[in-house]
């Protein structure tokens, strides 16, 4: 893929126009970089939506069809897409929230005000298998993807302080939804704010690695990435089965590569530019 513009135009030159972008990783690794990948809703004339893998830096893959993502239950408009773990398996799975921007066939469920009934769909929720493949779980969570809206912005965030994700929808014409993550049997995690002391601000653009059990997560700190919205600047590592993270590595946004202990899982803790150990094994992060 390449871009172009506002675009973007893949192998057999078809223009994808981008809506909305979900950061995320969809798969661990037990190699020493896991590949990153970016769920695009690509508006085009088949209202197709993407999945984006990247391997080398800067160079992506479609994965769509490999991620079983090319054949949902069926096809919404696409808006706020988030990637997190909400059941901390180790595996981010995918929101995505929907509303028509022309007017379709009335919703089973319509908005609170009637002009928007014809825009209203029902959002989707993806599990992840942990080998990058995905089973859409809709139907199994009505609180989320049960209620149609004309719905827009997608948050991501720790509402409640219990360590699951929880997320708020926004919509055009009714009220804003804040869905509890009550998934059972969760896995263990690990909440990590990255602060940079120097400038008094999260460190926007730092990339965090966590090591457990022999696998190694990546987050990006990156409070963005939904469309129109702000979600919680902590990031958020599903950890499954390990109770333990053995090593934490964040590379700071100049590059310089800190290393930082491991500890028990389950909590939420803050790493300090400066207070870990510069990592010469790591090197520095190309910028």
């Amino acid at each position: 893929m390449r871009p172009f513009g506002d675009a973007a135009v893949d192998r057999i030159a078809r223009v994808q126009v981008f809506v909305d972008v979900g950061r995320g990783c969809s798969r661990s690794s037990e190699r020493p970089s896991p590949t990153s990948s970016a769920w695009v809703p690509a508006r085009n004339a088949l209202g197709y939506r993407t999945l984006w893998q990247q391997g080398p830096r800067g160079h992506f893959q479609d994965q769509t069809a490999f991620a079983r993502l090319a054949g949902p239950r069926w096809r919404g408009t696409g808006f706020g897409t988030v990637m997190g773990d909400f059941d901390q398996d180790g595996a981010p799975d995918l929101a995505v929230v929907n509303g028509r921007v022309v007017r379709g066939n009335s919703a089973a469920e319509p908005p609170r005000e009637a002009f928007w009934q014809s825009y209203a769909e029902r959002n989707q929720l993806f599990a992840n298998d942990g080998a990058g493949r995905f089973r859409d779980v809709s139907p199994a969570n009505a609180a989320f993807a049960g209620v149609s809206a004309v719905s827009r912005g997608l948050a991501c965030g720790d509402f409640d302080g219990d360590g699951a994700l929880d997320l708020l929808v926004t919509t055009v014409g009714g009220r804003a939804r804040l869905c509890r993550n009550v998934a059972p049997s969760r896995g263990h995690w690990l909440m990590i704010r990255a602060n940079d002391p120097e400038r008094r601000r999260d460190a926007y653009g730092a990339e965090i690695t966590v090591e457990a059990a022999g696998r190694r997560w990546v987050r990006q700190v990156n409070a963005c990435g939904s469309y129109l919205c702000s979600s919680d600047p902590r990031a958020h590592f599903g950890l499954g089965q390990a109770a333990t993270v053995d090593r934490i590595l964040v590379a700071w946004p100049d590059g310089v590569v800190e290393a930082f202990p491991g500890q028990a899982a389950d909590r939420s803790i803050v790493v300090r530019k400066g207070e870990g150990r510069v990592n010469a094994g790591e090197g520095r992060r190309g910028r």
